[in-house]
């Protein structure tokens, strides 16, 4: 770990960077599973067309 962290002070800080790694990781993760089972996308169906604001 010392290589990682440069030694030093750095070392104390070392456990919230990775503690802050596996956070994003997890947000990814969850994000990439919503993806896959098509939940990322906000738009309509395919083929589904929509009037527009002032004329609805």
């Amino acid at each position: 770990m010392r290589s990682l962290a440069g030694g030093g002070e750095a070392q104390h800080a070392t456990p919230g960077i990775i503690i802050a790694a596996l956070i994003i990781a997890g947000i990814a993760v969850r994000e990439g599973v919503d993806a896959w089972r098509g939940d990322a996308c906000c738009a309509g169906e395919p083929g589904v067309v929509s009037a527009p604001a002032d004329e609805a």
